[in-house]
C-alpha cells in the first residue's frame, strides 16, 4: 500500500515524498526492488543525479541476487542511460536481450544507446537483428531505418524506409525520414521524386510542401519553387488596431509584456527538446484560452488577420496550399522571450495550416534604422531558408522581415522560417501561433 501512495505522489509531482516513502520501505527491506526504483526515479526528478545513480546501483545488486524479468533489466538500463552512465546502460539492455533474443525491441532500444556511445557497428548489429525477427514490421521497420541512417548504412536504411512505406502509407514521419537521408546523400532528383510520392498519398502534408519547395531549388525547378515560396503573395504584415481599453499599442505591449515575463511556463526548454533553439530562448506552452486582459484582445486580432488573409487567397489556379485550405480553424499560441541576443534555428510547424507571430518588445538595435543595411536584418524574421540538416548547396530563395512592435506576420505553415541571430542588452519578445485546420 505504501509503494501504491509513493506512486500517487510521483503522479502527482511531490517527487520529495515519494522519496521519503521508499526509503522508510527501503530501510525495512533493503531487497526491495520496486521502491529502490521509485526511489531512483523520484532522486533524478529532484535533480539528485549521483543519488539516483546509487540506488539503481543498488538495484543492480538485488537483480543478481534474484531472478528478475527481462523488462526489469531494460528499465534499469533506461534509467542509467537517462542519468548518462551509458556503460550501465549497455550492461543492463544486454542483459534484457540476452534473456529476451526474440524482442525486436529491445534490440532497437540496444541500438539507440550503442549509437550514442558511438559503437556503429555494433549499433547496426543490433537494429539487423531486430529486423530478422520482424521483417515486415511498420514500426520496426521505421525504427530499424533511423537507427540504420544515423550510423550512416544509408542504403539499408531507405531499404527500410521503402519496405515500411509500401507497408504503412500514411505514415508520414517515415516520407521525411527517407527523404532527409537522400538529401545527405546529395541526391534530390530522387528526393523530389519521393515527395511527389509522399504528396499522393497526404497532398495537405504541411512537411511534405515544405520538402517540396526546397528540392525544387536544389533540383533547379525554380517556377515550382517561386509558386511554393511565393512571399509576396503568401506573406503578410498586419499592424493591429489599438484594442478597446488601451490607449495605444505601447500601453497594450506592456501589458502583454507584464503577462508573458509573469507566466509560470516561461522557461528554456531542455537541450534534447524539440522546441529548443538557443539558451538565451525562453517559451511559454499554450496561453489562450485564459479568460479576458490582453491575451484575449490579441486573440481576436489574429482571428480578425486570419479571415481577412483566407478572403485574400484566391484558389483559381489550384495551388495546394490555397486548394488546403481549412474550412475551419482553431488558434493556438505561445510567447517567445530571447534574452537580449540568440536564435530561432529554421524550422516549420506541421500541425499548423498557417503560422503567425506578433511583436510585443523589439531591443533598440534591431528596430535602428542603419540595421538591414549590409543585406542581413540582426534579429529579423527569415522565411524560406531550409535547415542546416538537409545539406543544401543551391542558394534558397529567402525573404527577410524587420520586426517591429505592434507588427503581425503571417505566413505559410510549410515556409522554414527562423529568427536571425542578434546581440542587445534588451529582450525580444513575441506571441507566435499556429492557424491549424478542424474538421
Amino acid at each position: 500500500m505504501n509503494l501504491e501512495k509513493a506512486k500517487r505522489l510521483m503522479d502527482a509531482g511531490d517527487f520529495s515524498g515519494a522519496n521519503a516513502i521508499c526509503e522508510m520501505l527501503i530501510s525495512h527491506n533493503p531487497d526491495d526492488a520496486n521502491a529502490i526504483y521509485l526511489s531512483a526515479l523520484a532522486l533524478g526528478k529532484l535533480d539528485r543525479d549521483e543519488e539516483a545513480y546509487k540506488r539503481l546501483c543498488q538495484q543492480r545488486e538485488v537483480f543478481r541476487k534474484y531472478k528478475v524479468r527481462p523488462r526489469a533489466h531494460l528499465d534499469l538500463g533506461i534509467s542509467f542511460w537517462q542519468l548518462g552512465h551509458l556503460e550501465d546502460a549497455d550492461l543492463a539492455i544486454a542483459q534484457a536481450a540476452k534473456m529476451r533474443p526474440d524482442s525486436p525491441h529491445v534490440f532497437l532500444c540496444h541500438g539507440r544507446l550503442l549509437k550514442e556511445m558511438g559503437q556503429e557497428d555494433r549499433a547496426a548489429v543490433a537494429a539487423k537483428h531486430a529486423l530478422s525477427l520482424k521483417p515486415d514490421t511498420p514500426d520496426v521497420l521505421s525504427d530499424l531505418g533511423v537507427l540504420l541512417h544515423q550510423t550512416g548504412y544509408f542504403t539499408e536504411a531507405m531499404e527500410a524506409y521503402e519496405r515500411c512505406a509500401d507497408l504503412a502509407p500514411n505514415w508520414e514521419h517515415i516520407y521525411s525520414n527517407w527523404a532527409a537521408a537522400l538529401m545527405e546523400l546529395g541526391r534530390p532528383h530522387d528526393a523530389s521524386a519521393l515527395v511527389e510520392r509522399w504528396l499522393s498519398v497526404l497532398p495537405d502534408s504541411i512537411e511534405g510542401l515544405a520538402l517540396k519547395s526546397v528540392v525544387s531549388v536544389e533540383t533547379g525547378d525554380m517556377k515550382t519553387a517561386g509558386e511554393l515560396l511565393d512571399f509576396d503573395r503568401f506573406v503578410k504584415t498586419v499592424k493591429i488596431d489599438v484594442p478597446d481599453g488601451y490607449r495605444d499599442l505601447a500601453a497594450f505591449n506592456d501589458a502583454l509584456e507584464a503577462y508573458v515575463l509573469a507566466h509560470p511556463g516561461l522557461k528554456t526548454p531542455d537541450i534534447d527538446h524539440p522546441t529548443y533553439h538557443h539558451p538565451k530562448l525562453r517559451i511559454t506552452d499554450e496561453i489562450l484560452g485564459d479568460g479576458d486582459g490582453p491575451v484575449a484582445e490579441l486573440e481576436r486580432a489574429m482571428h480578425k488577420a486570419t479571415k481577412a488573409y483566407f478572403a485574400d487567397l484566391n484558389g483559381a489556379d489550384g495551388h495546394p496550399y490555397v486548394v488546403c485550405k481549412p474550412e475551419k480553424y482553431r488558434l493556438s499560441a505561445w510567447a517567445a522571450v530571447l534574452d537580449g541576443e540568440g536564435n530561432q534555428q529554421q524550422h516549420i510547424h506541421e500541425d499548423g495550416y498557417m503560422g503567425g507571430c506578433y511583436y510585443i518588445r523589439i531591443p533598440e538595435e534591431i528596430s535602428a534604422p542603419e540595421n538591414g543595411g549590409n543585406g542581413t536584418i540582426d534579429g529579423g524574421f527569415e522565411v524560406g531558408r531550409p535547415p542546416d540538416a538537409l545539406h543544401c548547396k543551391k542558394e534558397p530563395l529567402v525573404r527577410a522581415i524587420k520586426p517591429e512592435e505592434g507588427l503581425m506576420v503571417l505566413f505559410p505553415a510549410y515556409m522554414y522560417h527562423r529568427t536571425i541571430p542578434f546581440e542587445s542588452s534588451e529582450r525580444r519578445i513575441c506571441i507566435a501561433f499556429d492557424v491549424v485546420a478542424e474538421g
